[in-house]
């Protein structure tokens, strides 16, 4: 349970983080000044709070990281450093803009977005790692497949927090729809073998499909939709997870660089 809520945390944080500041940015209605404010105060305690039960699960299964060549793995220990450093910006930033947004340009807002973009690509990228774990071996190609499902799902997932787009269809669910059917593709064949076995296949179609339908549904519906297909997107996530831990240790399973 605790991986689902690390994977789900993570990609409502990681997500929101674009996608908010950038709507924001270009936000004209009434209300603009509100939903500004309200995000000001939102942003930090997400971003602790995902971070916070990412570092809880990583203590109780240290197994994934052990596995993917923690401290020793080139890969592994550059994608951690620059996760960490990437995070610790982005809280930096969320708290000049708790005493600053009132203040803060467009131009401002739309930093604030760009600066989302790398934490998002390094932490899913971290991810991706952890996922690869002690399982099976995987190819540079097959990791880059996942880490660009992942960062359509956790875009996708983003847009749960934000504002309603200007156009019903500009929405980031679109690309977590479409992309994420890909996401088995990317896992080795002895995992995606036992998603298929165990019914994760279906929970991931499943969660495509309220990704795509979302944009399209009435407005009272939208954010419980790109809520609950995210979740089940985390649902697979963190069982592809936990499945390569039900295989051999390899000594190296990451692409060699």
């Amino acid at each position: 349970m605790i991986g689902v809520l690390s994977s789900f945390g993570l990609l409502l944080a990681l997500g929101a983080h674009v996608v908010v500041p950038g709507r924001l940015a270009g936000a004209r209605s009434p209300g603009h000044e509100e939903r500004r404010r309200v995000w000001a105060l939102t942003a930090l305690p997400l971003l602790l709070i995902s971070a916070t039960t990412s570092l809880v699960w990583l203590s109780w299964s240290p197994d994934a990281l052990i596995g993917a060549g923690w401290a020793t793995d080139l890969l592994t220990v550059r994608s951690v450093r620059a996760t960490v450093v990437l995070l610790l910006m982005l809280a930096l930033a969320d708290l000049l803009l708790l005493f600053a947004h009132s203040r803060l340009e467009p131009r401002g807002w739309l930093l604030l977005s760009l600066a989302g973009w790398p934490a998002l690509a390094a932490g899913t990228l971290f991810l991706e790692i952890l996922r690869v774990g002690q399982g099976p071996r995987t190819t540079a190609g097959a990791l880059a497949l996942a880490v660009v499902c992942r960062s359509a799902a956790t875009l996708g997932a983003g847009e749960a927090l934000a504002p309603s787009p200007r156009r019903r269809w500009a929405s980031w669910t679109l690309a977590a729809g479409a992309l994420l059917p890909f996401y088995p593709l990317a896992l080795p064949s002895e995992v995606r073998s036992l998603l298929w076995d165990g019914g994760d296949v279906l929970t991931l179609g499943a969660g495509s499909l309220l990704f795509l339908l979302a944009p399209g549904l009435p407005v009272r519906l939208q954010r419980p939709a790109i809520l609950g297909a995210a979740l089940l997107a985390a649902l697979v996530f963190a069982r592809a997870t936990e499945l390569a831990k039900t295989f051999p240790v390899h000594l190296r399973p990451l692409p060699g660089l």
